[in-house]
């Protein structure tokens, strides 16, 4: 793996992971336009830095990591932008990162819940169920994950 490929998605997926967030806390929706931007950025910058092997790799990762997480999506428990977001993450975090990523993310998850018990951040209440924003979880893991392994 080239160092230049963390480098470069720490730049490119910084702030779009930051703006995703700050919508997703604001309205509970994590926009197909930024999933897109995710997934055009990785198509786009990938050829530079990864082989076509792993840029295989990494594709049939993410699709099966998003045909995995539809169960939970259609019993209600993560949205359809949570879905998405987590398998365009994982085309750019890559098999050989992916446990360190759910490491943090499940760090990051039990953070945002908690803070959003003790009201530091908004819960939507509907139809007798509690929604909690997980994409700035998503984005705080994907952007730690990038960080320390660029610093590596």
């Amino acid at each position: 793996m080239n160092i230049d490929f963390y480098a470069a998605s720490v730049i490119i997926l910084t702030p779009q992971l930051i703006y995703l967030s700050y919508i997703d806390l604001l309205h509970y929706k994590i926009h197909n336009k930024s999933i897109l931007i995710l997934f055009l950025s990785f198509l786009i910058l990938s050829p530079f830095y990864l082989n076509i092997q792993e840029i295989a790799y990494r594709s049939i990762f993410s699709f099966a990591i998003f045909f995995i997480l539809l169960l939970p999506f259609s019993r209600g428990l993560i949205g359809g932008g949570d879905v998405k977001l987590l398998a365009v993450i994982f085309l750019w975090i890559g098999v050989e990162k992916a446990l360190d990523f759910y490491l943090y993310l499940s760090f990051f998850t039990i953070f945002f819940i908690f803070i959003s018990i003790i009201g530091i951040i908004p819960k939507l209440k509907n139809n007798n169920k509690t929604y909690i924003p997980f994409g700035p979880a998503v984005s705080c893991a994907a952007i730690l994950n990038f960080l320390l392994h660029y610093s590596n």
